[in-house]
């Protein structure tokens, strides 16, 4: 099962692969040409999108992903229905943010640059929608060649406005731009797939059962991007934009390799679904081969980052230089991201195990939150580096524990 997956998801894997590297360049290239303050500006505004992003979305894209993988077709009764949802979620809760954030936020600029990140959104979740249902029916192929188009877009245009001189402005503006095109062209795809009988069947009682269905993976989705982002909200209030912009170079370089775990993750989704219906003796092989397979990646991966990244920093972005320890700090969360990114969707994939791993979410994001105000006002971005690694470290060990109760709990027969 794993090699069949792992077989499945090299389209994804070589994908992400070609899209982390053109944004490995197009970061090097904002980092150098913003300058560190600009930088992180630029990170700030993408760290609220991506904040919001995972509010609105409410694990909608997992419930779709999740009931297309049971069935044997597309329902276009129900991804109608979603579309229809996020465009009526999304739209409140821009306005919201927008109004919100030009009310409290004195930095003008950065206000601007935050809502024209904000309003990236729409397009970008009737564009995710239609994307969910290829990857429910394992169709990988054309979703990696969807994310290189896209990623291509967004680099190009923002590369152009960049050297025209507006600055994270122009690099946020290029997010959106790339994304309206791309929504425009999944559209035009999918225009002879969809009918007005469709578009009769979107009612409240179908929203409803979404919304509930979709609750769980929601707040999991936002604790996950809270734990993962509020370091830089805080950092950008507490210690200013340069201190933002040192750590998210180092924590670039960290996303740009949690794409391998994370594309398993996406593959091993839909098919763990099916897994559950059968023997669990099958479930816990496939967790315990994910263990032993990502931890000895993680670790490759950790000493290419302690001992690579600082040559490269020194010679490319000297104006970053101080983030180098940095770097090598973040670079010890590595082995437990790529073990627990992946190895979570085995419960997640149950509805069984929902509230499981909910409730043990919670412990790593609330020491997440209080470890980054205690500690950040005083040592800025060093701090914010050893609690990522602090809160990694127990999400893992928290996880295997639960994992221990339940699925190597059960009896082998099962």
């Amino acid at each position: 099962m794993l090699k069949k997956l792992l077989r499945l998801s090299s389209w994804l894997v070589i994908s992400q692969f070609v899209v982390k590297i053109i944004a490995f360049g197009y970061t090097l290239f904002l980092a150098r040409t913003l300058g560190v303050d600009e930088f992180g500006v630029y990170t700030f505004a993408l760290a609220i999108f991506l904040l919001l992003n995972a509010v609105s979305d409410l694990g909608i894209s997992r419930y779709l992903v999740k009931e297309m993988s049971k069935g044997s077709g597309v329902r276009r009764e129900l991804v109608a229905n979603v579309v229809m949802l996020r465009a009526a979620i999304l739209s409140l809760m821009v306005l919201i943010a927008a109004v919100f954030i030009s009310l409290y936020d004195t930095q003008t600029m950065r206000t601007i640059v935050t809502i024209m990140a904000l309003a990236t959104l729409v397009p970008q979740a009737i564009t995710l929608s239609l994307e969910n249902i290829l990857v429910a029916k394992q169709r990988f192929n054309w979703s990696a060649i969807a994310s290189i188009v896209s990623s291509l877009l967004t680099v190009g245009i923002g590369a152009i406005l960049v050297l025209q001189g507006y600055q994270a402005f122009g690099a946020v503006l290029a997010l959106f731009l790339s994304q309206l095109i791309y929504c425009g062209g999944w559209l035009v795809v999918v225009r002879n797939q969809w009918s007005n009988q469709d578009l009769k069947q979107v009612s409240r009682g179908q929203m409803k059962l979404i919304l509930k269905g979709s609750l769980p993976y929601g707040l999991l989705a936002v604790m996950g991007l809270v734990y993962f982002r509020i370091d830089t909200v805080l950092l950008t209030y507490l210690r200013g934009s340069y201190e933002t912009g040192l750590y998210a170079l180092g924590y670039k370089f960290l996303e740009g390799v949690v794409f391998i775990p994370s594309s398993l993750a996406v593959v091993v989704f839909p098919a763990l679904v099916l897994l559950h219906q059968g023997k669990m003796v099958d479930v816990r092989k496939f967790a315990t081969k994910l263990i032993i397979v990502m931890g000895g990646f993680g670790l490759l991966v950790m000493l290419g980052f302690i001992f690579g990244l600082p040559v490269l920093i020194d010679n490319f972005l000297p104006a970053y230089r101080p983030a180098i320890g940095t770097v090598q700090i973040l670079a010890l969360a590595i082995p437990a991201m790529f073990i627990h990114v992946p190895l979570s969707q085995v419960l997640l994939s149950s509805d069984k195990y929902l509230r499981h791993i909910l409730v043990l979410s919670l412990l790593p994001v609330s020491l997440n939150i209080g470890l980054n105000l205690i500690f950040i006002p005083t040592y800025g971005y060093i701090a914010a580096a050893w609690v990522t690694v602090f809160s990694d470290i127990l999400s893992l060990g928290l996880l295997l524990l639960v994992m221990r109760k339940t699925i190597y709990a059960v009896e082998v027969n099962k």
